[in-house]
């Protein structure tokens, strides 16, 4: 007696069939959704195109109706359509909870089906599927009438009205004969079609850092505050990747003994293809490096190779209050400081003397600690202290402010002992040579030991330093082409000229 059944009769006693459709529906169904739909070809000539749909299953209810089966792969498909941002959460919850109690009776061409919260939808079987209304806007449509072909866009024989199997795909040939390439291909000639770099794990815009010293300790084990930038790159033909190396990093490697290291990475070239790096090195060899979840362990120098993507936002300075071994180097504007205070007291001073320094503008609830090479000083435990100055020339008296919460700054102050005093130092003679000069000097200097200064064009200090009596060398390599004055804070100065 029920009017959407199959066998609807009021006046019978059979059982009421919901399932006399004249379509092969035992495969189960092609449910076509607005957001997988977005992906539709409007000139293709069929109206069914599977890439998107979902396919689900129907089972017969305890009351004899077809319903849909929400399975794994149902919840699997709509978190799919989440995470891709093709629908909300709240429209897959929807979709779900429509799918899960909506019954359906197919007789013939014809559908009834039963939808909360809308009624019932009548639809005939027409250019392949059944229409489920404007409001719902769900195709439903048998499986065993589409057939498989291939799903890959990329692939020759594409075939959207297809079923996907990307088994049945085939691809026009690859011209990549390099085996670092990605997509190598044994037999193939040329490297026009080469890929090196193939991965989700980062991108290659972003920059890169290598870690071979750890003097922090980090959880992640990418103590990432002093690391150096060497970022992966690629030429304009797509070649081989290759990692750029900046002047200061070059030096900065040698400087710590990895000259070895250096030339490697002038001369290697490289590729990224899924978790694997493929490091081809005249000096270090083929080796495979795999990535661990943050980077790839170097098990040829030590250290690491890791993207800017897997460091943390966070403060690389160790000085600052907020430090965190395992930040990306590049971030300093997150560090936050003490603002420091101010040592008061002389700064001229002489041998045997005692003076008094006071450090002012500390925080509340701080401790100090003054420290220096200058004489024999005592702390009165605040922020007070007397030194009796005893040494030869220029000298740092510094004091470490602890803050209540744990964080520190220190301030310096260089006192001059006025035994290289102004009327010593102006009656001593010296001469520079060569002047002009390109990267080294040499000053022959007549007097005491002495605090020396050179200030550029615009009055500005660019370098202090102590001479002693005798001829001194200084490389001046780093001042850029120009005119400089030179010479001792409290005598007269020359003229300096620096020509590249």
């Amino acid at each position: 007696m029920d009017e959407i059944a199959c066998n609807y009769n009021p006046e019978g006693t059979d059982p009421c069939n919901f399932s006399a459709s004249d379509e092969d529906l035992s495969q189960g169904m092609l449910l076509g959704i607005p957001f997988g739909q977005s992906y539709l070809d409007t000139t293709a000539t069929c109206a069914v195109q599977p890439l998107n749909d979902l396919q689900v299953q129907m089972e017969e209810n305890d009351a004899g109706y077809l319903v849909f089966v929400i399975d794994d792969s149902v919840y699997e498909y709509f978190a799919w359509a989440v995470n891709s941002g093709a629908a909300s959460q709240e429209e897959a919850d929807q979709f779900i909870g429509l799918m899960t109690y909506s019954t359906f009776a197919f007789c013939g061409n014809e559908m009834n089906a039963v939808i909360p919260g809308i009624g019932v939808v009548m639809d005939t079987y027409e250019n392949g599927y059944w229409y489920l209304g404007d409001m719902i806007q769900y195709y439903v449509s048998p499986i065993a009438n589409a057939s498989l072909g291939c799903g890959d866009v990329e692939a020759d024989n594409f075939d959207i009205c297809a079923i996907p199997d990307n088994a049945a795909c085939t691809y026009p040939p690859v011209f990549c004969d390099d085996p670092l390439a990605c997509n190598f291909e044994e037999g193939s000639e040329g490297t026009e079609d080469c890929v090196y770099f193939d991965t989700d794990n980062f991108t290659l815009d972003e920059n890169d850092f290598i870690g071979l010293y750890e003097f922090e300790e980090c959880e992640s084990g990418y103590a990432g505050w002093n690391d150096l930038p060497v970022p992966l790159t690629q030429d304009s033909t797509g070649g081989p990747l290759y990692y750029m190396l900046f002047p200061l990093v070059e030096q900065t490697l040698i400087a710590g003994g990895f000259q070895v290291l250096v030339d490697d990475l002038q001369t290697l070239t490289l590729s990224v293809c899924g978790d694997t790096m493929n490091y081809n090195s005249d000096i270090a060899g083929d080796i495979d490096f795999l990535w661990d979840g943050t980077g790839f362990l170097n098990t040829f120098y030590g250290g690491y190779i890791a993207p800017e993507s897997s460091f943390p936002v966070a403060c690389p300075d160790p000085n600052a209050c907020n430090f965190n071994a395992c930040s990306n180097p590049f971030t300093t504007e997150m560090c936050e400081y003490v603002e420091a205070g101010v040592i008061v007291g002389d700064t001229l001073v002489s041998n045997g003397a005692t003076y008094t320094y006071v450090y002012e503008g500390a925080q509340e609830g701080s401790s100090f600690v003054f420290y220096s090479a200058c004489g024999v000083f005592e702390q009165d435990g605040s922020n007070t202290a007397t030194l009796v100055f005893d040494f030869p020339q220029d000298c740092e008296l510094c004091v470490e402010e602890t803050t209540a919460d744990g964080c520190s700054t220190i301030v310096c102050q260089t006192l001059t002992p006025s035994a290289t005093g102004v009327s010593e130092v102006e009656n001593a003679a010296w001469q520079l040579t060569p002047n002009p000069a390109s990267n080294q000097v040499t000053v022959n200097w007549s007097g005491v030991a002495a605090a020396w200064v050179i200030y550029d064009q615009q009055g500005r200090e660019v370098r202090r330093l102590t001479l002693n009596t005798g001829m001194t060398s200084l490389d001046v390599s780093d001042l850029t082409t120009g005119q400089y004055l030179m010479g001792p804070v409290n005598g007269t100065k020359q003229r300096l000229s620096i020509v590249h």
